[in-house]
């Protein structure tokens, strides 16, 4: 990363690591919404 830093101009460098946190958490947030719909799914084939 510093050599990131050190090569692109602050404005950029600032929106690469938002969209970086902003990303990872939307995917986070994706695959818990999918874990919690598949153990629903083998919960109601269990019954």
């Amino acid at each position: 990363m510093p050599f990131f830093e050190a090569s692109l101009s602050i404005g950029f460098y600032t929106y690469i690591r938002v969209s970086g946190v902003v990303i990872i958490t939307v995917g986070v947030v994706l695959i818990f919404k999918q874990i919690q719909k598949e153990l629903l799914s083998i919960k109601q084939l269990m019954e």
